[in-house]
C-alpha cells in the first residue's frame, strides 16, 4: 500500500515515512510514481468524477516525496539502498511485463 494523499504535505510525507517503515528488510520494492510538480496547467485535469484540484495536489505530493531530502534521514533509517532499475534483482514478472505495466 502506498501512502495515502492528504489535504496537508507535511502530513503526506509522514504517511511516506510510516509507509517505508512498513516495508519488509533485505526485501527489493518498487516504488512507482507519477510526480509532478504543483501548475497551474494540472488544475485543468479534472471531471464529474475527479474533483478540481485532485490531481495536481496528488502528483505534486508525489513530487515532494520523491525529491524530499527525507530521503537521506529515511535512507538511513530504514537501510535502504537505491537501485537502477539494471541493478535490480529479476522479480516474479518479466522486465517486459514490468514495461507494460509502466508504459502501459
Amino acid at each position: 500500500m502506498i501512502p495515502e494523499y492528504t489535504d496537508d504535505d507535511e502530513e503526506y510525507l509522514d504517511g511516506v515515512d510510516k509507509w517505508l517503515n512498513l516495508l519488509y528488510e533485505n526485501k527489493q520494492y518498487f516504488y512507482i510514481t507519477h510526480p509532478a510538480k504543483k501548475l497551474e496547467e494540472l488544475q485543468l485535469f479534472y471531471n464529474e468524477n475527479i474533483p478540481k484540484g485532485k490531481v495536481s495536489k496528488e502528483r505534486n505530493q508525489e513530487y515532494l516525496s520523491v525529491s524530499s531530502p527525507l530521503w537521506l534521514t529515511w535512507e538511513k533509517k530504514y537501510n535502504i539502498r537505491f537501485l537502477r532499475y539494471s541493478e535490480a534483482k529479476e522479480q516474479m514478472h518479466s522486465e517486459e511485463t514490468l514495461r507494460r505495466i509502466i508504459v502501459g
